[in-house]
């Protein structure tokens, strides 16, 4: 969780602690009954703030404020129009604050349960180029691999190309955006020319890998040379060139 949430929890917690105990202060100067509604008011909040959703919470405040308003403000009640004010207000406010916090307490603890998740998933997929990783990259190899030597009456085969972006640590360095876009520009191409039987993946280091299984030499050829044509398009504006 990011700093901001954290502090956003914190103040959270301190406010649905802190407006009860000032509601309760401040009806201290009143009558036992307003002590009374105030107590039962805070804990009916605390209830419903725990137990509603966003639109049952929102249709209740909606109802009751507008009964409460009618019956304090405009009825013939006996009370201080302060303590008319601190009753009005107690359920609403400690409602929201209660359900706020509660999401975010429930964010927070979704989010550790789905950290090896989330982490496996970063190891998997790059999200500037939009394709699997190393870690796939090696496990479909392998596969590819133990196929070829468990069957090798089948003459099974996969050709495996790599292409790279040279230098591109020095334009990296103060060309962030711009290397970014340029990856992404390459990765499109392969994604464009490349049949769907083949598997491209993104190494890092500026580093594509396409794997392709039981394709003829004919056939790669002519999607190599496709493939070659579309990057020469781009390598101009390609500081370092690609191999």
């Amino acid at each position: 969780m990011k700093l901001k949430d954290n502090q956003a929890v914190s103040l959270g917690f301190f406010a649905a602690i802190a407006f009860p105990m000032l509601i309760i202060w401040f009806a201290q100067n009143y009558t036992k009954d307003v002590q009374t509604g105030a107590i039962a008011i805070l804990l009916l909040a605390v209830i419903a703030g725990l137990t509603l959703t966003d639109i049952l919470l929102s249709w209740l405040l909606l109802v009751l404020m507008t009964i409460a308003a009618a019956v304090l403000l405009l009825g013939y009640v006996v009370i201080a129009r302060a303590a008319k004010l601190i009753l009005l207000v107690s359920f609403p406010i400690e409602a929201v604050l209660v359900f706020y916090l509660q999401q975010y307490i429930i964010n927070w603890h979704s989010i550790g349960n789905n950290k090896d998740s989330i982490n496996r998933y970063v190891n998997r997929f790059d999200s500037n180029v939009k394709l699997l990783t190393t870690y796939t990259a090696r496990k479909v190899y392998n596969k590819i691999a133990q196929n070829i030597k468990s069957r090798p009456d089948l003459d099974l085969w996969v050709h495996a190309s790599l292409i790279q972006w040279t230098n591109h640590e020095q334009y990296a360095q103060g060309n962030r955006y711009e290397h970014d876009q340029i990856l992404r520009q390459l990765a499109k191409i392969l994604k464009q020319t490349r049949l769907s039987a083949e598997g491209i993946y993104y190494l890092g280091n500026a580093e594509f890998l396409i794997l392709s299984p039981e394709i003829q030499d004919k056939t790669i050829s002519e999607i190599d040379a496709e493939t070659d044509a579309e990057l020469n398009k781009l390598k101009r504006e390609i500081p370092g060139g690609i191999k």
